[in-house]
């Protein structure tokens, strides 16, 4: 990663830049006005201006407490997922509540100290959304970790104190979406992995019916919860889910794949291991919650089992997305028999005549939460995908759920070294060796992060890579990005960061932000968003794709 030859325009330059441009506005500017129709091809001869939706353009939220560094979060004892009665206390202390900031607008950025050209007339190739790390999780299952949550690196993620609604979330995130695209079309929703936690059966109904939509969900599992006595205000409570209004697409995450996104399902024999049977039995070892109890505290010991826990491996997964013919389609969201065949989550879509979307699975379905790439996925796969792109004149996005800061030659922790696995710069050589590649999209770290990764070979190519954050934690936000040709042999892709609309958001959804808010400002969660500066969220990437 070579940040130091990148070039950070500032909106005082971007604003002389473009002054020529066909648009009769900045298009960098708040008061752009929206966009024409979705789906407008290279071809048409109208210049485009970047769409006008509710983002964190105009404004954006911060907590209104600041986080507590690892000493404060430590000095707790524990922490509000496992202790309802210290949650409860943080959030009459402010730890919950967050507070309107100013809108950021978009960092322009080109590799290499190129200055982008002044004058082009942008014509929009596509329109989208980016929703990553939703990680639906039934937080009653005997397979939990609960137990072992704390504010290290290593365990932050084993418990959250808004488990409970993170369905409530999930559904608020689509609705945010749909509304943006009643006012700027979109043309399909992307995920980004980590769609639910520890690959259960009933984890993988409640995030299709969210996607699709369903009257009459209920997210919960065993005997039916109300921890808020009355309806729709907590996450245990039926709710209706509207559903995605626009085509979406499934991308495969460690937590998809995996028991709380490390442990392997099947041993290399391919038996069950303990921890995804314990699903299904009356045992929690390593804590799970207890709605029988005021708060629903961490527990060990007993618990109610439910058959609809049962884990699934990553081909009956696919299996399961792969048979979905309703909603907004496609069917299977990319997802047909080839992939169900071997387990893996390969395929690529085309959007228009320019566009082509390669979605490929970086997961390690042996365990561990990090990302691997196999040198024979490498020939079998992407070597074939991307020379027909190629030939067939596509610019190229790459979409998966690790980046490259998170690939590995053994998938991090419960994961052990592979034979032929990649290295990060490895992969990057070889993806850069195709200059019709002009993005990556991917999820995981639960932070927005914008980088150009360059070729090891030649200091002239490479890929913009495009994090996004998640839903799960702190601060509920996705992107919605715009790729643009711009003629004169120039590319240019807008990420805009969005935040969950929570002036129209239900009650439960509104319990999960807060209790989301206070297990980040308590120093027990990840998140956090920013992933640095503002050059890593809203931003105006341009790249130089053969044309």
């Amino acid at each position: 990663m070579r940040l130091s030859s990148l070039a950070l325009v500032t909106p005082l330059l971007l604003l002389s830049l473009l002054s020529a441009a066909c648009s009769s506005s900045d298009p960098d500017s708040p008061a752009t006005s929206a966009g024409s129709d979705a789906g407008l091809d290279a071809d048409a001869t109208a210049c485009d201006e970047p769409a006008r939706f509710p983002s964190t353009a105009d404004k954006t939220f911060v907590t209104s407490l600041p986080r507590k560094d690892d000493d404060g979060a430590l000095a707790l004892g524990k922490g509000p997922a496992a202790d309802p009665a210290v949650r409860d206390q943080l959030e009459k202390d402010g730890f919950g509540a967050t507070k309107e900031a100013s809108g950021e607008s978009w960092v322009v950025r080109a590799p290499n100290g190129v200055t982008p050209p002044s004058g082009t007339c942008s014509r929009r190739i596509a329109r989208f959304a980016h929703l990553a790390d939703l990680q639906l999780a039934d937080d009653e299952s005997p397979n939990r970790l609960a137990a072992f949550d704390a504010p290290i690196d290593a365990f932050r993620s084993a418990s959250r104190a808004q488990e409970g609604e993170l369905c409530a979330l999930a559904d608020e995130a689509v609705r945010t979406i749909n509304a943006i695209h009643a006012k700027a079309p979109l043309d399909f929703l992307l995920l980004g992995g980590d769609n639910i936690d520890s690959a259960q059966s009933n984890e993988l109904d409640w995030v299709l019916s969210i996607l699709d939509g369903q009257k009459g969900l209920k997210c919960d599992s065993a005997s039916s919860n109300d921890p808020i006595a009355g309806p729709a205000n907590d996450g245990k409570d039926v709710f209706d889910a509207e559903g995605a209004k626009m085509p979406w697409y499934w991308v495969n995450g460690n937590h998809d794949v995996l028991v709380q996104g490390n442990v392997a399902i099947l041993d290399e024999k391919g038996v069950m291991n303990a921890q995804a049977a314990a699903a299904v039995g009356t045992m929690s070892s390593s804590g799970t919650r207890d709605y029988t109890k005021a708060g629903a505290p961490v527990v060990t010991g007993k618990v109610e089992a439910d058959s609809k826990r049962q884990v699934l491996t990553g081909a009956e997964i696919l299996r399961r997305v792969a048979e979905k013919t309703g909603g907004p389609g496609p069917v299977g969201h990319g997802i047909g028999a080839e992939q169900v065949k071997s387990g893996r989550a390969h395929y690529t879509f085309d959007f228009g005549s320019k566009l082509r979307v390669f979605v490929w699975d970086s997961t390690a379905p042996v365990g561990g939460d990090e990302g691997i790439v196999y040198k024979s996925e490498l020939d079998a796969v992407f070597k074939p995908a991307l020379d027909k792109a190629r030939a067939d004149g596509k610019w190229v996005i790459l979409a998966a759920h690790h980046g490259t800061d998170r690939i590995t030659l053994d998938a991090g922790t419960f994961g052990r070294p592979r034979v032929g696995a990649l290295t990060a710069q490895e992969f990057i050589d070889f993806v850069a060796g195709y200059p019709n590649v002009i993005a990556s999209l991917v999820g995981h770290e639960h932070q927005h992060k914008t980088n150009f990764r360059f070729s090891s070979k030649d200091p002239t190519k490479g890929f913009w890579e495009i994090a996004t954050s998640a839903i799960a934690d702190w601060p509920q936000q996705l992107r919605v990005l715009e790729v643009f040709d711009e003629g004169a042999g120039w590319a240019r892709i807008r990420a805009t960061v969005v935040d969950v609309d929570w002036s129209t958001a239900s009650a439960a959804a509104k319990l999960g932000r807060t209790r989301s808010t206070i297990d980040y400002t308590s120093g027990w969660s990840g998140g956090g968003g920013s992933g640095g500066g503002p050059e890593h969220r809203n931003v105006d990437l341009w790249i130089k794709p053969p044309m």
